[in-house]
């Protein structure tokens, strides 16, 4: 009975992890997130787009995505189904079927389950250095390669070999290898010196100037229709003024009419 629930977990975390938050994003400003940059659908392509308000956001949610399925396994079922659900919840980033298994990369997705697989305090001090190293270096391909290598290592020594740990070392090892896989053309570039740049404060800029023409945008979009009610109330007048003139026309016309009439 376990196996079977397990099976389940593994099943309903890989379709959670087919929900793709920087996708649904992009789509809510009217944008493709997969036109734009290296056409990824991830936080680094995010922070580079949109800017670090919506790169953080987008970080959290994919963190969260990541780490619910595996607290669930690891409270419900134990250290297999901790790995099992951390899998398929990345596997289902990976390669979504309901985008054709077109997704993104898996980090952050990969961050929220490592959450739950190391200690806390241990997960935040692997993220704060990375992190610390992407400000620097406006290199984020190193940086979060670098935390996905760590992370590894760490979770290598913490699994508990007594309860079927063999499982959770050939999950562990397939999914971070899968994650430096699909991670070829960055570190391809990074050999080539030619990797895009990730650069943080830029970001903050773009989140500054982006929010300037959101208001300038807001302001427009409410002055129009004064602008638009001044022009019909003009328009209104024009014609009420051409017909009075008609009128007039008109009543010279018969007016006219009725001298010739009389004289004849």
């Amino acid at each position: 009975m376990k196996i079977l629930y397990i099976c389940i977990l593994t099943v309903c975390s890989y379709l959670i992890g087919n929900i793709n938050f920087a996708k649904i994003i992009s789509h809510s400003k009217k944008d493709d997130i997969t036109k734009h940059g290296s056409g990824n659908p991830g936080t680094l392509n995010m922070l580079r787009t949109y800017g670090f308000k919506w790169a953080i956001f987008n970080m959290a949610l994919e963190i969260c995505k990541g780490a619910i399925p595996t607290l669930i396994g690891k409270l419900w079922l134990g250290q297999i189904a901790m790995y099992c659900a951390g899998v398929a919840v990345i596997l289902g980033h990976i390669f979504p079927v309901i985008f054709k298994f077109k997704g993104g990369k898996g980090v952050a997705a990969f961050a929220g389950f490592s959450l739950i697989a190391l200690d806390w305090w241990v997960f935040l001090i692997v993220f704060a250095v990375c992190f610390t190293f992407v400000a620097i270096t406006s290199i984020g391909s190193v940086g979060t390669l670098g935390f996905v290598l760590i992370s590894t290592i760490i979770q290598l020594v913490n699994i508990d070999p007594s309860s079927n740990g063999w499982v959770c070392y050939i999950l562990l090892a397939f999914i971070s290898t899968l994650i430096l896989f699909v991670h070829r053309g960055n570190i391809k570039r990074l050999f080539q010196g030619k990797e895009n740049p990730t650069n943080i404060r830029k970001a903050f800029k773009k989140d500054f100037h982006l929010d300037k023409n959101d208001k300038a945008s807001t302001q427009d979009v409410e002055n129009k229709p004064v602008e638009n009610a001044d022009n019909v109330t003009i328009d209104n007048e024009n014609q009420q003024s051409e017909v009075q003139t008609e009128q007039v026309k008109v009543k010279i016309l018969k007016i006219e009419e009725n001298k010739e009439n009389e004289d004849k």
